[in-house]
């Protein structure tokens, strides 16, 4: 599957989040699998994000780098090129109806997570 590297961004938080609802067990391997396919390129990406603020920024008076305003337009453009990255990944679509606990019931999930990951469930 091709996926902006923008989109794999979001599912940062929500991957420890759904991973937290005690979900099938099927379920729950399947989704383990593709954050763990995710995850590379999330490290990468953060990477050089963090290399752009230290090459367009300055350290401040707390230590904390910060881009300068100067370069806030260069440092923008840099990263929203990346993410506008597709990425080739091998993702594994569930069911909406697979969101459920092992024993049959089915969880709350909510629509921040499901946005995220999107691209994981089956239309």
């Amino acid at each position: 599957m091709k996926i902006k590297l923008a989109e794999l961004v979001q599912t940062k938080n929500s991957s420890e989040e759904i991973m937290s609802i005690p979900l099938d067990v099927n379920t729950a391997w399947i989704l383990a699998g593709n954050f763990r396919k995710i995850e590379p390129f999330l490290k990468d990406f953060e990477k050089i994000r963090i290399q752009k603020i230290k090459e367009y920024g300055e350290e401040g008076e707390n230590g904390q780098i910060n881009v300068k305003p100067e370069n806030i337009n260069k440092f923008t453009n840099e990263l929203s090129e990346l993410l506008e990255k597709e990425i080739d990944v091998d993702i594994k679509q569930v069911a909406m109806t697979d969101f459920k606990t092992s024993d049959g019931k089915s969880v709350d999930i909510s629509s921040a997570i499901l946005f995220n990951i999107y691209f994981m469930i089956k239309e």
